[in-house]
């Protein structure tokens, strides 16, 4: 196997399905799964783009009240010395 490019390095590091929820996966088999070889091949990428579709227009629209209707946070608010007397319930808020 020939040496990896930076960005196959950076985008193996960062790949949040094996490093946060997943199995892990070794870079081999990672590669493997990029370029869609050997086990891979058969992947159907427009099934697969489609059946991820739904999960991601409903991120989107859960993103807007949290981003555009929440109050802006006051960063201010952490250095009033009163800010340690609050529950943390309050600081949270």
């Amino acid at each position: 196997m020939d040496k990896p490019t930076l960005l196959e390095c950076f985008s193996y590091i960062f790949y949040y399905t094996s490093s946060i929820i997943g199995p892990s996966c070794e870079f081999s088999d990672f590669r493997k799964f990029i370029y869609l070889e050997e086990d891979y091949s058969n992947i159907k990428m427009k099934d697969a783009v489609l059946a991820g579709l739904p999960d991601l227009v409903k991120s989107v629209l859960l993103m807007y009240p949290l981003l555009f209707m929440s109050k802006p946070y006051n960063i201010e608010f952490h250095a009033d010395p009163q800010f340690h007397t609050y529950s943390v319930f309050q600081q949270v808020k």
